[in-house]
């Protein structure tokens, strides 16, 4: 027995085997292009985000890091998280710094050398190769330089020569200490030290708000 197909049949037969061939494809290519950018995306770099320190290396306030010298800032967080205590501590963070104390008893006393530039000797009548500033005031002797860095909101050390913004005693670059301001918030600081030798040392920081535009730290 013959079976007879009409052309008409035949023809939306086929058509109807194309249609769902087709509609495979667009669905595998589309569960391919999702899991392409599912591995892209789980792929793709994590990105961190550094907090930049706010600088006055040139008389104005902007970024570390789009400041246009070789420079190395330092916070108040950071540098207790370090332990530096004193400025005779900040080489140990710094590059190209060399803070010593050679031939002198004082412990006031600060020899700082930036590139192998500095002064070793406190002779009175000759200015140091690297100028230290507190807030803008030039220290112009190293008898003294030798800092207490607690309630200091920040540390500057500016490697190089200065001459232009600081003056010519900073022929081997300057350390800017700029300690913190004054501000709204009452707060409170204890700190409290032992070492041997029964060595005791304590600080204490408060924030004192006198009136709506007044307040001393």
């Amino acid at each position: 027995m013959k079976t007879f197909v009409s052309r008409h049949a035949l023809r939306s037969a086929l058509l109807g085997s194309v249609a769902s061939a087709s509609l495979s494809v667009a669905s595998l290519a589309f569960t391919g292009g999702a899991m392409a950018q599912d591995d892209q995306a789980s792929d793709a770099p994590k990105v961190f985000t550094l907090e930049e320190i706010v600088v006055t290396a040139q008389r104005r306030s902007e970024g570390v890091y789009s400041t246009p010298m070789a420079i190395t800032a330092l916070s108040g967080d950071e540098m207790a998280m370090r332990g530096l205590d004193s400025v005779s501590d900040i080489d140990r963070a710094v590059p190209n710094l060399n803070v010593t104390r050679f031939g002198v008893g004082n412990p006031a006393h600060a020899a700082i050398f930036i590139r192998g530039i500095g002064l070793q000797d406190h002779i009175i009548t000759t200015d140091p190769g690297v100028g230290v500033y507190v807030d803008g005031v030039y220290l112009g002797r190293q008898m003294g330089a030798n800092l207490n860095l607690t309630n200091v909101e920040r540390i500057e050390v500016l490697r190089g020569p200065q001459g232009t913004l600081y003056g010519r005693n900073t022929i081997g670059g300057a350390v800017n200490i700029i300690t913190k301001k004054p501000g709204d918030e009452e707060t409170f600081q204890f700190e409290i030290q032992a070492g041997t030798r029964a060595r005791v040392a304590g600080n204490f920081y408060g924030n004192f708000k006198l009136a709506d535009n007044l307040a001393c730290r």
